[in-house]
C-alpha cells in the first residue's frame, strides 16, 4: 500500500521528530552549559495540538498547530506550503536560580531561549529528513505569556517550521 503524503502526514512527521530528538538536544544543552540552571525533559503524552479540549496540568509541555496552508494547484498536481508553530511552554512560577554574582534572578528568559535552542536545532540537524517534503526551514518566534486559567503564569517559547509537499 503506497502512502499519500499530505498535510496530516506532515503534521505527524514532525511531533515524531521532535519527539524522538527533543529531549536529547535538552541533554546536550544542559551539559554544555553546565550550570544549576537546567531545562527539563518534556514527556511524550506531553504534546499537545492547538485544537485540544483538555485541561492541561502539567510543566513543561509541547503545544503545536498550523500557521498557514498554502496551496497552489494546476492540473492535478498540487503543491502546499505548510507552517506550523511547535511551542514549549511551562509554569513560569518557580523559576529562580542563583547566577554568577551569587544573587537570585528569574530564570524565565533563559529557560525561554534553551527550549527554543533545543527545538531549532532539532529541525537543523533534521532540516531534509523527509524525502517527500522540501528541505525544512526553520524561524524563532519572541517568547511570550500563554495564559491557560486565569492568574497562571506560563511563558511560552518556539519555532515556525515550514516545508512544501507535492500531491
Amino acid at each position: 500500500m503506497s502512502c499519500n503524503y499530505d498535510i496530516e502526514v506532515f503534521r505527524n512527521s514532525i511531533i515524531q521528530l521532535i519527539q524522538t530528538e527533543l529531549n536529547i538536544k535538552i541533554t546536550e544543552i544542559n551539559a554544555e552549559k553546565n550550570d544549576d540552571f537546567n531545562i527539563t525533559d518534556i514527556l511524550p503524552q506531553n504534546y499537545y495540538n492547538d485544537i485540544t479540549d483538555q485541561v492541561l496540568n502539567v510543566s513543561p509541555f509541547i503545544y503545536y498547530g498550523f500557521v498557514s496552508l498554502d496551496s497552489s494547484t494546476t492540473g492535478t498536481k498540487t503543491q502546499t506550503t505548510i507552517t506550523m508553530f511547535i511551542s514549549v511552554v511551562f509554569d513560569n512560577s518557580n523559576t529562580y536560580y542563583a547566577n554568577d554574582y551569587g544573587t537570585y534572578g528569574s530564570g524565565t528568559e533563559t529557560k525561554v531561549l534553551r527550549y527554543t535552542r533545543a527545538l531549532k536545532e532539532v529541525i537543523q540537524d533534521n532540516y531534509k529528513k523527509f524525502a517527500w517534503a522540501s528541505p525544512l526551514s526553520v524561524t524563532e518566534f519572541t517568547p511570550q505569556d500563554f495564559e491557560l486559567n486565569k492568574g497562571s503564569d506560563f511563558k511560552v517559547g518556539g519555532i515556525h517550521v515550514t516545508g512544501t509537499i507535492y500531491l
